[in-house]
């Protein structure tokens, strides 16, 4: 299975611009609606605490997640990256 740029989740870190990153942690997460509405092709993005996908209408909706956390399968399923 081969991933296309367009399938890969972007950290915020590379969508916002230098002004958004300077704000405090809850003042910047304010504008994660607006990243979906921006950029078009963007299914997901990330930051350190959160997932949000992308919907058809192009709003966020934001999970946390464990970045920590090794999805090993556990024998249960094939893994497509080891």
């Amino acid at each position: 299975m081969k991933l296309s740029s367009n399938q890969q989740c972007v950290s915020t870190d590379e969508l916002m611009n230098s002004t958004l990153k300077s704000y405090t942690y809850l003042h910047r997460i304010k504008y994660y609606p607006l990243l979906c509405r921006q950029y078009n092709q963007l299914m997901c993005f990330y930051d350190e605490t959160y997932m949000c996908i992308c919907d058809h209408n192009r709003f966020s909706n934001c999970f946390i997640f464990n970045h920590s956390m090794t999805y090993d399968c556990q024998g249960q399923n094939y893994c497509e990256n080891n």
